[in-house]
């Protein structure tokens, strides 16, 4: 089979043949390798672990427990490792492996706990969730915090709280969370499931906490139960509030409006199953991100580019700002001149921190993208990681360029007679203080491993101090250490943890068994490994380059508003028969769409009544002789007007 096939098929249906397993459908669009890579950027110095080098190395190396299978944390960096600086405990959530003797079922949830900051670990404590009945709330994809009560330093008074998702083989039906001690006991289970018409979660992309106490998960709408798709009207928040009585999270799930712009091809939203949230340590101010077009209809920022977009609360989550979208359109100066018919864009997972000032940080790969072909250019040097951020609070916006990464993505066998895709898995963390953080991917070395795909990855660092504005060259942590060439479906802490001038980066991986087809495989038991990456700050040598940041602009109001409704792109356009306009009626109006010819000519008019919320008016335009024509879609005496062509 082809490369190029085998990649397409991972990215697409073959990801979903373990259908108990998939995390979430793809982006549609094929990656293509044509050997363009970016034209203006700054080439890191590349340095690796051991040798003469003296100021990072990797450290901490320990055997954690065990899955029955990989899809603990696919499909990017997740929230499955946590630090607690106040009693130095790590702790890494993943699911039961009965084969292994872990569980009675690979859908339990269990930890591995650290209460010496990494030295040692008590493995396979739990389950803190366990499966009842057949086949039951299957859990899947755990991530979890670390509550500790305020004022404690033994962490035999702390908890850790696990959130997922659960299937019952069929499709994603509800989300389980849990909570117990450190060493398993006292476990609080429950379970919320999806109501049609209702709560309709999906599969959660973050969860993180406060300094209050409070949890966070982040999640979408989906469309219908199980479905996996958008339904275009909200994301949501699930705040945990601590009950201490019960010693367990009681969670609000918090709708957060956002209408994705639609893709013109084919009308569905342009959204990625992505969803994240930072907060404040008073859990007042809090931002969701996600990947997605918004306000911009006709597509003056970058034609169906997956862009941050972001939604803000100042007080705790009771009100929201309108959507804001940045635009990369000012990108070509950091990184040169896409390939013609080409923009810029993101398109898979990001990661995301608030700095010492509480200014977000958004990083994650930026691709070259062309919106008409459905393509997008991938391969080593073809996209560079970023880093997108704020210094005020979300006023202004800027755009760093951090790396170009040797390899682009790994496949493996899923048992199950599809393949499964793992990328770079970019994370970003932080030390306690907030003013240094440390961007890290995962990346086979293709000098010590010639002609490999990301394969046979090492955890890779850049450290930025904001304080001295001055960064670390591109590190490989792991050189020379027993995760080197194995940081498989890498996870990377929220927080680091300092000793003096030496920072360590909590690092878990996973060591795959054979499958049927006797290679690694996605599909069988996983032993999960942890690793520190030690950076001390001597490695902080090279000043920023001003040449790899350009500012960016926001869009926050759509073009295409008007008084009762917000219209998106019709489609398809031209047309020969039907013609649908998705609107979002925010008040319930009286709907009638006109069609005249350029010369004002009355050609067509459909009543639709009395409409509200999403809908998407079709017009039967199969009876006009081809030709260029305007809609006029009447609300109540506002009217909003656009083209079409009849082919």
């Amino acid at each position: 089979m082809r490369k190029s096939l085998l990649i397409t098929l991972a990215l697409g249906s073959a990801i979903i043949a373990n259908a108990q397993e998939a995390r979430r459908p793809d982006v549609k669009l094929n990656p293509v390798y044509n050997g363009v890579k970016l034209t203006s950027v700054h080439h890191n110095a590349i340095l690796r672990a051991g040798g003469s080098n003296s100021t990072f190395t990797a450290g901490c190396e320990n055997t954690l427990g065990s899955s029955g299978n990989s899809y603990t944390s696919i499909n990017g960096v997740r929230a499955n490792l946590v630090y607690n600086p106040s009693i130095n405990t790590i702790a890494f959530i993943h699911r039961g492996n009965p084969s292994g003797g872990v569980g009675a079922n690979s859908g339990d949830y269990f930890w591995d706990i650290s209460t010496d900051g990494g030295s040692t670990w008590n493995i396979n404590q739990g389950p803190a969730y366990s499966v009842s009945g057949s086949p039951g709330n299957l859990g899947r994809y755990p991530m979890g915090v670390i509550y500790n009560p305020a004022g404690n330093t033994d962490p035999a008074n702390a908890w850790v709280a696990g959130f997922g998702t659960a299937t019952d083989g069929a499709g994603w039906l509800s989300q389980p969370h849990c909570t117990s001690k450190l060493d398993g006991s006292n476990a609080n289970q429950e379970v919320e499931s999806f109501v049609t018409g209702g709560f309709m979660g999906d599969i959660p992309s973050s969860m993180t906490s406060d300094n209050v106490g409070n949890a966070y998960v982040a999640d979408f709408q989906d469309d219908a139960v199980n479905s996996q798709a958008y339904g275009n009207v909200n994301l949501w928040v699930t705040k945990g509030v601590w009950n201490g009585g019960a010693n367990k999270y009681d969670y609000t799930n918090i709708a957060v409006p956002f209408v994705a712009d639609l893709d013109p091809n084919d009308g569905t939203p342009l959204f990625h199953n992505e969803v994240k949230t930072a907060w404040s340590a008073d859990g007042l101010t809090g931002w969701v991100f996600t990947i997605s077009h918004v306000n911009d209809p006709n597509f003056t920022s970058s034609q169906n580019a997956y862009l941050p977009c972001f939604i803000k609360t100042t007080d705790g989550g009771l009100t929201w700002s309108t959507p804001t979208m940045i635009s990369f359109n000012n990108f070509d100066a950091v990184l040169g001149a896409p390939q013609a018919g080409y923009n810029w864009t993101m398109l898979f997972e990001f990661a995301l921190t608030l700095d010492n000032a509480g200014n977000p940080h958004v990083v994650g790969a930026v691709y070259m993208l062309d919106p008409v072909a459905g393509q997008y250019l991938a391969g080593a040097g073809a996209f560079g990681i970023c880093d997108i951020y704020t210094t005020d609070g979300g006023a202004t916006w800027n755009g760093k360029f951090l790396a170009t990464t040797q390899t682009y993505q790994g496949v493996w066998d899923d048992n199950a007679g599809g393949t499964v895709a793992e990328r770079n898995r970019t994370a970003v963390t932080k030390n306690v203080a907030g003013d240094k953080l440390y961007y890290v991917f995962f990346d086979t070395d293709t000098i010590a491993n010639p002609g490999s795909e990301n394969v046979l990855p090492d955890a890779w660092c850049i450290g930025y101090d904001l304080t001295t504005n001055m960064q670390t060259p591109l590190m490989n942590l792991t050189a020379g250490s027993l995760a080197e060439a194995s940081c498989i479906v890498g996870n990377v802490a929220d927080l680091c943890i300092t000793n003096g001038t030496t920072t360590s980066i909590p690092i878990t991986y996973q060591e795959l068994s054979n499958g049927s087809a006797g290679t690694p495989s996605f599909g069988t038991p996983a032993t999960h490994h942890y690793v520190c990456g030690q950076v001390d700050d001597a490695a902080f040598t090279e000043p920023i380059d001003p040449l790899t940041i350009t500012p960016l602009s926001t869009v926050t109001t759509g073009i295409n508003n008007f008084e009762n409704a917000v219209v998106g792109v019709a489609y398809p356009n031209p047309t020969a028969d039907m013609l649908n306009i998705p609107v979002n009626f925010t008040n319930s109006s009286n709907v009638k769409v006109s069609i005249t010819s350029l010369v004002g000519q009355n050609v067509a008019e459909f009543n639709f009544g009395k409409l509200s919320g999403l809908q998407t008016l079709k017009l039967d335009i199969s009876s006009l002789a081809s030709g260029t024509y305007l809609y006029t879609i009447n609300t109540d005496g506002s009217q909003f007007t656009r083209m079409f062509i009849v082919k």
